[in-house]
């Protein structure tokens, strides 16, 4: 066997333990035993004349970014790069809820959750969403009226009468049974059909 095939088989076993540090931790080793064969291959190949040295050379010019490049591009998808690497959250868990979503909900109706004094939080459709009032504070319980989008939050005012009254539907469930039974829109005729 001559020298230019014994540094390209060392070449070859240089860029497999390489790769193989990508599969097994050796915290350099694989890595640093690949670099020293790769210079002992140059050498064989100087053994075999000036010009297949230099060849290596060139060869080993070439492959180390490549490798490397490789190695970079393959590792945080290989077992132990998955255990290294964090995986990325997704949209929904770090992107606010978007200003076209909120906007949607200007004119709905909801209830103050908590004191907003000026921010706090409001149920609206099943749902909390973080608020603030267009100036004074409102009370938790209390009938809130979106109006606008402002910094990724819903700006509420309290509910009027009117705003109430126009509702399709109650606020919430509660709503209707914390309303005195005067409020009750109930019909004379319907009452007396039913008892």
């Amino acid at each position: 066997m001559g020298p230019l095939t014994i540094a390209f088989m060392l070449l070859g076993i240089a860029i497999g333990l390489a790769l193989l540090d990508l599969i097994i931790p050796s915290h350099g080793l694989l890595i640093f035993s690949a670099f020293v064969l790769a210079i002992v291959a140059i050498v064989f190949g100087f053994q075999a004349g000036t010009t297949q040295g230099l060849l290596l050379i060139a060869l080993v010019g070439l492959l180390t970014p490549t490798l490397a490049f490789v190695m970079i591009k393959w590792w945080p998808h290989t077992p132990i790069g998955k255990l290294v690497f964090l995986s990325q959250p997704s949209e929904e868990d770090v992107l606010p809820d978007t200003d076209a979503e909120l906007r949607e909900l200007i004119g709905h109706l909801g209830r103050a959750k908590t004191d907003l004094l000026p921010n706090g939080a409001i149920l609206l459709g099943g749902r909390a969403w973080d608020a603030l009032t267009d100036g004074k504070a409102i009370d938790a319980g209390t009938p809130v009226k979106v109006v606008d989008v402002r910094t990724g939050r819903l700006v509420v005012r309290p509910a009027k009468p009117s705003d109430l009254a126009s509702a399709a539907t109650p606020v919430d469930e509660d709503a209707v049974l914390a309303q005195p039974i005067e409020d009750w829109d109930l019909d004379d005729d319907d009452s007396s059909a039913t008892g």
